[in-house]
């Protein structure tokens, strides 16, 4: 019996996430549904593991308390949804320019926002949860649009204890 029970709770999961990634109309709703649909409103951040709740951020809990400079720290107290794959990276398909990004360019406006607003298949990436994580705030800004790996072959960690380098 209990296995029947396990075996419907994971394909109720397996249903629901997509469900709830395609009732994400806005960047807000997505975030929401992050936070409060997958993590009850609390969790550990991607990098360092820091506790968090309610969308601010414990660094003692993590070693970060002194960790950035000062213009950083106002935003290390919060936390932000993060990118994995960052999201300028989808401004290409098939090694070209999408038409989103060259018109905003033309257009002299946000190419994130036009090609939002503008081109399906980039929002759907935008929005896509397999992409998103919970971060530090300024983590998050001094990453950048650098690129996400699991594990470095060398380097010194950049946040005091924690083992993250950027």
């Amino acid at each position: 019996m209990t296995l029947v029970r396990i075996f419907c709770v994971t394909v109720a999961f397996v249903f629901s996430v997509p469900a709830a990634m395609a009732g994400s109309a806005t960047w807000n709703s997505t975030k929401n549904t992050i936070y409060k649909k997958i993590h009850n409103n609390q969790g550990q951040t991607i990098y360092c593991q820091c506790d968090w709740s309610n969308r601010r951020t414990n660094l003692s809990s993590c070693g970060l308390q002194s960790a950035f400079e000062k213009k950083y720290n106002k935003r290390s107290k919060r936390t932000e949804v993060e990118h994995l794959h960052p999201i300028s990276w989808f401004y290409k398909k098939n090694k070209s320019w999408r038409a989103c990004y060259i018109k905003a360019k033309e257009l002299k406006t946000s190419a994130r926002k036009y090609c939002k607003d503008n081109d399906p298949e980039y929002r759907k990436a935008y929005m896509d949860m397999v992409n998103l994580r919970v971060s530090v705030g300024s983590i998050n800004a001094i990453r950048s649009n650098k690129p996400f790996v699991e594990k470095v072959r060398s380097g010194t960690p950049s946040f005091g204890s924690c083992k993250t380098r950027i």
